[in-house]
This record gives structure tokens, C-alpha cells and sequence, in this order.
């Protein structure tokens, strides 16, 4: 499985929108399509880590985290801590 690789949305948006029409009518950037994508590789990948939540976890219903959570009422579905493993790795 190759690692994932993720971009500022904001970023992503503002090089789509230089390439689109302005409501005028008028032309933003000019140039193929493959100039666009090229711009959008040259975004910086951010410095993220997938999570994995809870109830997604192989120690679901039996980790210590997950019990101090239900203590402290937090029993929603985007609880995650970092001992988290998924039941899908290597998918």
C-alpha cells in the first residue's frame, strides 16, 4: 500500500480558480489542462497522519483509552487516540 499523500484544500482551490473564468467572462490563466495538474503536483503535501477511529480499532471494546473516553462521556464516533490500528491495514 503506497502512502497517501494530502494538500491544503485552500491551496488547491485557489490554483482551480486562476484557471477558471471570471464571472465577466474573461480568461483567467491560459494554457492545457496539463499545466493546471501540474500546479496542483507542485503543492507542498502536508505533514499529516491518518488516524484511525475507535470503532475501526483492533483493540475496540478492550483498550484502556477507550475506557477513560467512556468515563469522561465522550462516546462519539471521532474518538481516536495514538494506539490505534486499523482492522483494514495492509488492504
Amino acid at each position: 500500500m503506497t502512502a497517501k499523500e494530502y494538500i491544503e484544500r485552500e491551496a488547491a482551490l485557489d490554483i482551480v480558480t486562476e484557471w477558471c473564468p471570471d464571472d465577466d467572462g474573461s480568461v483567467g490563466k491560459t494554457g492545457d489542462l496539463r499545466d493546471m495538474l501540474d500546479e496542483l503536483e507542485a503543492i507542498p503535501a502536508a505533514d499529516v497522519v491518518e488516524v484511525v477511529r475507535c470503532r475501526e480499532c483492533t483493540l475496540h471494546d478492550s483498550c484502556y483509552t477507550e475506557d477513560v473516553f467512556k468515563f469522561a462521556r465522550l462516546n462519539d464516533d471521532r474518538r481516536f487516540c495514538s494506539f490505534g490500528e486499523s482492522h483494514r491495514r495492509g488492504e
